[in-house]
């Protein structure tokens, strides 16, 4: 038999909570005994599979268990039906199991209230688990809108961008509910200003002919957007508890340190360390690294397209020229253009017009004669900077 203790859970952070009963998700759980018991803290047998967990809840009223659950139900429903209908049969089966226990939670409520508010808080974390089935969702949607030999098309990036927008739609009406109820979405929306970012730049790139840059934001975006979700899941979860006094945290900030980040840092780790993810100063700067180093990820990908556009831009009338659709293989020019410039960046290190020149260079070398790339490129580059 297996103890966990969730006063000690409470102190570490919710997310090991979440954690320690993810398995619960998908098999039957019965509680045992009908006693009740006026200690602080009540044992409750409950039976997976063949084994048995022994749970150990904490003072918590049934009202406020099942008000947990009712709101994590809420802030999750929509989301769930958007799933199932899209033939995710695992968001259908955890949405009955979070039922099942909220409704053995009600039945419970006057006569073993310790034991109802097993069922509604183990409830409430079922619900919880609805952003993780966006994941097969996309995986659905991509694959129904593949071209010819599975390729991505056009067809494709629009699908992605399309479930995009419907799930953030969902995620707004749950931000907005939980608004309503005076929960902190700070973090969540940093979330969705990232899927908002990263969607409007796919369907820039796909605007320009460059699908497979589009077609990696699209995801990219698609997948901010789960993210802003599972935020809010557990926001809603860990505030809801830290203000009935369940889990009690001590700030690790020195006062002043986090007015030295950069301005549009703040907010995001400030709301990451009420929220429990960040737990220490070594995790405040480990934040601060990964956001320079996507920073300058932004920057090198963003010069390779502005690159590639310069490129396929000028060399577009020798586009159909067989010594170039001899090297590109059946790809479009500028989907061409960019894994050149991105490969010649990854081997020289080179940046701006340096990188230019040397991309230049390398396509010359890849068709071997019969074109002058250089030449053909000077005689357009007027009239491609005026253009742009």
């Amino acid at each position: 038999m297996v103890y966990v203790n969730w006063r000690i859970i409470g102190l570490i952070s919710i997310v090991a909570l979440i954690v320690s009963i993810a398995p619960l998700a998908s098999i039957p759980i019965i509680a045992s005994g009908d006693q009740e018991s006026q200690d602080s803290e009540v044992a409750s047998d409950i039976i997976v599979g063949n084994g048995t967990m022994n749970l150990t809840v904490p003072v918590i009223s049934v009202d406020d268990a099942l008000n947990l659950a009712y709101m994590m139900r809420n802030i999750t429903y929509e989301l769930f039906m958007w799933e199932i209908n899209h033939n995710v049969s695992v968001a259908n089966v955890t949405l009955n199991l979070g039922d099942k226990f909220l409704d053995k939670a009600l039945e419970l409520k006057d006569n073993a209230s310790r034991r109802a508010v097993v069922f509604a808080v183990v409830a409430a974390i079922h619900y919880g688990h609805a952003p993780s089935f966006a994941n097969p969702v996309l995986a659905r949607v991509i694959y129904s809108s593949l071209g010819e030999n599975n390729t991505v098309t056009d067809r494709t990036v629009n699908a992605v961008i399309t479930a995009s927008n419907e799930l953030k739609s969902i995620l707004l009406n749950a931000t907005n509910y939980a608004e309503s109820k005076n929960f902190n979405t700070t973090l969540t929306y940093y979330w969705i200003s990232k899927g908002d970012n990263l969607t409007s730049l796919a369907q820039q790139y796909l605007g320009e002919g460059n699908v497979t840059t589009a077609f990696r934001h699209a995801i990219a975006g698609y997948k901010a957007y789960i993210r802003a979700y599972s935020t809010l899941v557990k926001t809603v979860f860990t505030q809801y508890l830290r203000d009935l006094g369940i889990i009690r945290g001590r700030s690790f900030i020195p006062p002043g340190l986090l007015d030295k980040l950069p301005l549009e840092l703040r907010s995001e780790i400030k709301a990451r360390v009420e929220n429990g993810e960040i737990k220490s100063i070594r995790d405040v700067v480990g934040e601060v690294r990964k956001e320079i180093q996507n920073r300058t990820e932004m920057w090198k990908e963003r010069e390779y397209v502005q690159i590639a556009n310069i490129l396929a831009s000028a060399l577009v009338k020798l586009s159909k020229h067989p010594a170039l659709t001899r090297v590109m293989m059946g790809k479009q020019l500028r989907d061409y253009c960019y894994e050149l410039v991105k490969e010649v960046a990854s081997r020289t290190n080179a940046t701006g017009l340096q990188l230019l020149q040397l991309s230049l260079q390398e396509l010359q070398n890849r068709v071997q004669g019969g074109l002058n790339i250089q030449q053909e490129f000077q005689g357009s580059v007027v009239k491609i900077r005026m253009k742009h």
